[in-house]
């Protein structure tokens, strides 16, 4: 691209004699013209409607109206049930429900459209891999009723996420975001890796709610939104460390926030929530080679110094949210050193799986084997977890360490094996 130039430091050199002499006025505005022409022809098609502040390419977003029917229809509910069941069958509070589903749906249908329906309570358990983790289970019934909302918000939405978020969204995943950052790594020099700080516990949400009134206006389905919001309001209360950004008040600290992790409306309403952020980093900081998976975000450049003030600028914008960065994990780094992803360690030829993913499968493995040695599982179910990590592992550079974990041998079990 041209680059401007004031009228002092204009002009050409005289037949290699170094004399430079000045443009005439009416060449000045000539070059002015060119310059604001091949700038508006390098910028990437912006959408005619202006964008608001947060970055929304709609000035009158559009919204959404009678879409409760839609949610209380039996058959939206029954989909909603099989999706719920899936792969669950055979756990006692599920094989109970399907004894008689049909009443039973039908009856949440009559609670549901009476306006009676309320969440029951959630199970919470800890799940200890590389870090604690607090997932939270709703009741059976709660989760047909998540899936069943989910059915009919979700479109909406998916018609207006970016293209480059990749968690809980059909036809996307952790091989389609590993993809994705591996061949921005291999056109861009340096990568910013950034992660939300405490995302699930900190989300506010009255911040989500006006977000998600950007485009639903239907009173009765933003009223279950609410009810199950509040029923998970103090789940991960233990989990969030206080936080006030410029302009609280000391009662900040009690404002509503916190989405369970473990609910399909929770991954849900994480894209929602940072769906503004997509939109600044995309539209504002133009930044076209950019990947998100849940809160994991990267940002690729060549130029080290805009990657900083990018930062800068995230960080800002994040705090809009009510969001903080791990600031000790927000690095800038070549990509041909590898940089950290889902799990990964990607550069632009190599992915390699994380050491402590390593150490995690060989300790599951091991207890496995040792189950299946004690008849507590069959060959199959063994099998199973055999097969589901080759499937993954084998997305990267990993034969010699598939060869190493799988040498372990398989006990001999007793008579009767099953």
């Amino acid at each position: 691209m041209l680059q401007s130039c004031t009228a002092g430091e204009a002009g050409l050199s005289a037949a290699g004699r170094g004399i430079v002499r000045p443009y005439s006025a009416q060449r000045q505005r000539g070059i002015a013209a060119i310059l604001r022409r091949s700038d508006h022809e390098a910028r990437p098609p912006q959408p005619r409607a202006a964008r608001s502040r947060c970055g929304e390419a709609e000035t009158m977003p559009k919204t959404f109206r009678n879409l409760w029917p839609q949610l209380v229809r039996f058959d939206n509910l029954w989909m909603a049930y099989l999706a719920a069941r899936r792969g669950k069958r055979g756990r006692p509070q599920i094989a109970a429900y399907e004894l008689d589903a049909e009443t039973r749906l039908l009856r949440l249908q009559e609670r549901l459209d009476a306006g009676t329906y309320q969440p029951g309570r959630y199970r919470t358990f800890v799940v200890r891999e590389w870090k604690r983790r607090l997932v939270s289970a709703a009741p059976f019934e709660d989760r047909i009723v998540h899936h069943a909302l989910c059915q009919v918000i979700e479109p909406i939405w998916e018609a207006r996420f970016i293209h480059d978020t990749y968690a809980c969204r059909r036809g996307k995943g952790t091989l389609a975001a590993l993809n994705r950052a591996q061949h921005f790594a291999r056109s861009r020099r340096y990568v910013l890796s950034l992660d939300v700080r405490e995302f699930f516990p900190s989300m506010d949400h009255a911040l989500l709610r006006a977000t998600l009134t950007r485009h639903l206006a239907d009173r009765r389905i933003l009223e279950l939104i609410d009810r199950i919001l509040a029923g998970g309001v103090d789940v991960l209360a233990e989990e969030y460390t206080p936080v006030y950004f410029p302009g609280d008040d000391l009662f900040a600290v009690l404002r509503p926030r916190g989405l369970p992790i473990g609910n399909l409306t929770s991954q849900f309403f994480a894209n929602v929530y940072l769906h503004p952020l997509d939109l600044f980093i995309k539209h504002d900081l133009r930044c076209d080679a950019y990947v998100r998976y849940c809160d994991d975000l990267l940002l690729f450049a060549d130029d080290k110094a805009m990657l900083h003030a990018w930062k800068d600028a995230v960080r800002e914008r994040l705090a809009a949210l009510r969001l903080t960065i791990h600031e000790s994990r927000a690095q800038i780094a070549p990509t041909a050193a590898g940089f950290p992803f889902v799990g990964w360690t990607i550069s632009p030829q190599r992915r390699r799986l994380r050491r402590r993913n390593v150490v995690r499968f060989r300790r599951h493995y091991r207890a496995r084997l040792r189950a299946y040695a004690a008849r507590e599982i069959t060959f199959a179910e063994l099998d199973a977890t055999v097969q589901g990590w080759i499937g993954h592992a084998k997305q990267g550079s990993t034969t010699a360490l598939r060869r190493a974990i799988l040498r372990m041998p398989v006990p001999k079990r007793g008579t009767g094996d099953g």
